[in-house]
């Protein structure tokens, strides 16, 4: 069988009809060679590389190859015994080789490889079942940028690490063959070089990860990360923090930013330990100190509580989970209670199991059928108030004539609800953005304490 690595493959792909090649463990890409024939014409030219196919040699079965002129040369075992490795002219003139093989080797099918595009990773022209595979291109490196611009591959480090002591007219011509040659940085060498890597951990908590909000706050972090040019990592937490501080024991990041109910499970204490810079963002971190980001919570639970006050409403209920006293649901509650104190009125506490839909669902059942029900709900999420919408639909309730709704962290669907929920904006994409600047940034004066949380009214209130 013959294969054509050059000109037609069909003329070769073939060979000759009902010889299909040798189920040989060595494959039929096989690379060994057992001989090199040349085409028509002879010379370099029409090289080709070959190995026997079933029936060649001592058989004397053909087959055609064309060389890279697309000429055809015609091989065959001949007559002679196996092995012999000799030659004798063929019809027309043209040569009939018999190329040898090594005793005990397995015949195999017959490959021809052009030897064009392997040197600089292009695919070869050999095509079909008997075609030689083509290679990966090659990895461009900062020794062939400076080869190409003329300078030292010192001077490109420099330039990668923004050294000033480069001149800018050699800057732009470096960084010019940089994009001509579409180079990438081997970050993996330069971590090990520097002993440092240009990622970042996120971490969260395992139950939290598909939530809305850590998606936006996913969202800040990679943009804010991006653009100082660094990647993140996910890791998702359950039982302990161990694996995350592994993460940077082991060096694959360098700093860690943590959702604020990671705390449960440990991980901020273990990286801390560990000695990783880390950064809590939506809320504060015991383990912490004051290296959080965080939005006022109590000034937006407040600006909602006044709002309804102000609609008219004197008896309201909050619907809060449980959490820790520095937590986002305590600070949320502390400052509706100081709204409603400030403006005179009675503010009832209603305890939802966690922050799911059906938790505000179940908590607004215990509460609406009372005879003292409240005419207003002030839920500290979105999803809580998702709840109790559904609950006052069921009762029978009219939204906003007969029960007053608002939130706290304006979801995307909030808008859509039935009526569209008032609630508070938790600026979740700016923390996350933020949280990454102070991390890489930490002498910089932030450029606020706590982010602004701003009411939007809707038709729920």
């Amino acid at each position: 069988m013959v294969t054509a690595g050059s000109g037609s493959c069909g003329a070769g792909a073939s060979g000759r009809a009902g010889q299909p090649p040798s189920p040989s463990g060595r494959g039929r890409n096989h690379a060994a060679l057992d001989g090199w024939t040349s085409g028509a014409n002879g010379g370099a030219a029409g090289l080709h590389e070959v190995t026997l196919g079933p029936g060649a040699g001592a058989r004397g079965q053909s087959g055609v190859a064309e060389d890279r002129d697309g000429r055809a040369g015609e091989r065959t075992g001949g007559a002679g015994a196996p092995g012999d490795g000799t030659s004798e002219p063929g019809p027309g003139g043209r040569d009939r080789r018999r190329a040898s093989r090594s005793p005990g080797v397995p015949e195999q099918g017959i490959v021809e490889r052009d030897g064009r595009g392997f040197a600089d990773g292009r695919q070869g022209s050999g095509s079909g079942r008997g075609a030689a595979p083509s290679r990966s291109p090659r990895r461009v490196t900062s020794r062939d940028v400076a080869r190409k611009a003329g300078v030292s591959q010192n001077t490109v480090s420099l330039i990668l690490k923004g050294s000033p002591r480069i001149s800018p007219a050699t800057t732009e011509r470096v960084r010019a063959v940089m994009a001509e040659m579409d180079y990438q940085p081997n970050a993996v060498a330069a971590a090990l070089r520097t002993r440092t890597t240009r990622s970042l951990l996120f971490v969260a908590p395992r139950e939290s990860v598909r939530h809305h909000l850590t998606h936006d706050l996913v969202a800040g972090v990679t943009d804010e990360a991006a653009a100082a040019g660094y990647c993140v990592v996910i890791q998702p937490v359950s039982q302990d923090g161990f694996r995350a501080a592994d993460l940077y024991r082991t060096q694959l990041v360098s700093a860690a930013v943590i959702f604020p109910r990671a705390i449960d499970d440990g991980a901020a204490e273990a990286l801390v330990a560990a000695g990783c810079p880390t950064i809590a963002v939506l809320g504060p971190c015991h383990s912490l100190g004051d290296r959080f980001v965080a939005a006022d919570d109590q000034g937006g639970a407040a600006a909602a509580v006044r709002h309804l006050v102000e609609r008219g409403h004197h008896r309201i209920a909050v619907v809060v989970p449980p959490g820790p006293p520095w937590g986002i649901a305590a600070a949320r509650l502390a400052g509706a209670q100081a709204a409603a104190r400030a403006m005179g009125v009675p503010l009832r506490e209603v305890r939802a199991a966690d922050w799911a839909v059906a938790d505000g669902y179940k908590a607004a059942w215990d509460l609406l059928p009372r005879p003292d029900r409240p005419s207003a709900v002030f839920a500290v999420s979105d999803r809580l108030a998702y709840g109790v919408l559904r609950a006052a639909q069921e009762m029978g309730l009219r939204v906003p004539a007969d029960l007053a709704v608002a939130g706290f962290d304006n979801a995307e669907w909030s808008d859509y609800s039935r009526p569209p929920l008032t609630t508070v904006e938790f600026p979740v994409y700016t923390m996350g953005r933020e949280a990454v600047r102070r991390l890489l940034n930490p002498g910089q004066a932030p450029e606020w304490e706590r982010a602004p949380a701003r009411l939007i009214v809707r038709g729920s209130s």
